[in-house]
């Protein structure tokens, strides 16, 4: 077991040698996906921010995972409806982790990427998540969700440095909140800017 341990470490080791801290920050747009009826199915602007790491880096390929904060919303019109109804707008925060695959197309110091892997959101606002709608004590937020985070993006090294932008979009695998007869599903589209620096 010993041995084991230290041949997983080693490996670690030798693979991690462009390890790379990074903040990032990003804006977007979103709204609310439903198969059943429209809810909140608007864009409205969301913002995402963070701390990650890029590791296991060589010249083809590297993960990246990323720790913060991201808001899914949408909004929606309905003159039909009574005053404060007509015009209704909703985000929520969410808690999220994620580890993406990015595939490099290198370019001197400079490359292309495009990237995808898993991303779980852990809400922030399920207790009043649909205060002041007509949707409140219907639609439950759920307090985990799951979605394929999608990426392409450009970065650029220099010295100790790193900095570059990325664009996404989550594919919503499993709904954001749900009642017995519809499920609903957030697709952000977000523009983020990175800056790492080598550890």
């Amino acid at each position: 077991m010993r041995q084991f341990i230290s041949v997983l470490v080693l490996f670690i080791s030798c693979n991690l040698f462009s390890q790379k801290a990074k903040l990032i920050l990003g804006g977007g747009l979103s709204k609310i996906n439903n198969s059943t009826f429209p809810i909140l199915n608007k864009n409205v602007f969301v913002f995402s921010g963070g701390v990650g790491l890029d590791w296991l880096e060589n010249d083809r390929y590297y993960i990246s995972s990323e720790l913060g904060y991201m808001q899914i919303g949408g909004k929606e019109t309905n003159p039909s409806l009574p005053n404060p109804f007509k015009e209704m707008e909703k985000k929520w925060g969410f808690a999220s982790l994620t580890s993406t695959f990015r595939y490099k197309l290198p370019i001197s110091s400079t490359f292309f990427f495009i990237g995808a892997g898993p991303k779980i959101n852990i809400s922030l606002d399920s207790s009043s998540a649909f205060e002041n709608t007509i949707y409140d004590g219907g639609l439950k937020m759920k307090t985990v969700n799951f979605g394929l985070n999608t990426e392409l993006g450009y970065m650029h090294d220099w010295d100790n440095f790193r900095a570059g932008i990325i664009g996404s979009y989550l594919v919503g695998i499993s709904p954001i909140a749900d009642t017995e007869f519809t499920k609903l599903k957030g697709n952000p589209l977000y523009i983020s800017l990175s800056f790492g620096v080598n550890l």
